[in-house]
């Protein structure tokens, strides 16, 4: 849903091809810097002595709040389990929030996409495998990178160049964290299923610079293993 009017005092950007462009007006918040920094959950002001350099990524503050929310919730263990993670405690991340489930070898289903996420891609993935949005050599490397979260207890970071639609580019930071799923079977039991992460620009713009073009898959432009305390895949 869009509206007419600037919403919440965010005014409409210029693109390259001169047409103007309003931030959707039920995310219009999500968008807004000044909202961005503000962002806190449950576990807010518990990061000391979490580095907020990871390799030579510098993390958002959405990146670092969602990080801190993780740990937080895992405590000793090495990581979360399913029932640990409960949106209420990161309702502010949630716009910038994805949730993704192992229903299979090769399917890494949406189980959350956030409202932001929606709004800057021009629709939601909610229920799709992530894993059939890539371009081939893409989801090798990146099915690679997301079993090794489980394999080796740790979280991973990446920067990524995503395209605008009508031209331009912005640099992502698309941050993931393993989450144990409670097994099934009834004997207590819990093994790999979920990973929660985020996706935040790392340059966040004074106004909405428009859709990205889905056309154009993104490209990788840096990663690194954030370790938890069991190292990192070589």
């Amino acid at each position: 849903m869009t509206q007419d009017n600037e919403p919440n005092g965010i005014r409409p950007n210029t693109p390259l091809g001169g047409d103007e462009l309003v931030v959707p007006g039920w995310s219009a918040p999500a968008f807004d810097p000044a909202y961005v920094r503000a962002t806190k959950t449950e576990f807010s002001g518990q990061s000391k002595g979490l580095p907020t350099v990871q390799g030579d990524i510098s993390l958002t503050h959405v990146g670092n709040e969602m990080l801190t929310y993780w740990h937080g919730v895992r405590g000793s263990r090495a990581m979360p389990d399913s029932s640990q993670i409960s949106p209420s405690g990161f309702r502010e991340l949630l716009p910038y929030a994805r949730y993704l489930s192992w229903e299979g070898a090769e399917d890494l289903r949406i189980r959350v996409f956030g409202s932001a996420l929606s709004a800057a891609l021009g629709h939601d993935l909610t229920g799709m495998n992530l894993l059939d949005l890539m371009v081939p050599e893409e989801r090798d490397r990146e099915l690679s990178t997301f079993r090794d979260l489980h394999a080796q207890p740790c979280g991973s970071v990446a920067v990524k160049r995503s395209h605008i639609a009508g031209g331009g580019v912005r640099e992502l930071e698309v941050l993931h964290l393993p989450v144990a799923a409670i097994s099934n079977s009834g004997d207590g039991n819990v093994g790999c299923g979920r990973i929660l992460g985020s996706v935040m620009m790392r340059e966040l713009p004074d106004r909405w610079d428009g859709m990205a073009d889905s056309k154009k898959p993104m490209d990788l432009l840096e990663l690194s293993f954030i370790d938890i305390g069991f190292g990192v895949p070589a």
